[in-house]
């Protein structure tokens, strides 16, 4: 669960459900409940590098897919 604080963060909060029938959802804390992830101005360069990933995943994962992945970069207005 992410929510907006402030003027320009995200926080988010991990979830979590144990056991494989019924049981409720809980945070899952890593350090903090509630816990701030990225400032605004990150989220183009977050968005470039998760489109990247996903090109990556739907290729064949071979040595010339990986080296477009690692070599794939962004430069320019965010």
């Amino acid at each position: 669960m992410c929510t907006w604080r402030n003027e320009n963060e995200l926080w988010e909060t991990a979830w979590a459900k144990t056991g494989e029938a019924g049981g409720s959802f809980h945070s899952w804390s890593v350090t903090d409940e509630h816990r701030p992830t990225f400032c605004v101005w990150e989220l183009g360069v977050v968005c470039h590098e998760q489109q990247a990933w996903t090109r990556y995943l739907r290729s064949a994962r071979d040595e010339p897919a990986r080296l477009r992945y690692l070599q794939d970069g962004h430069s320019g207005v965010v």
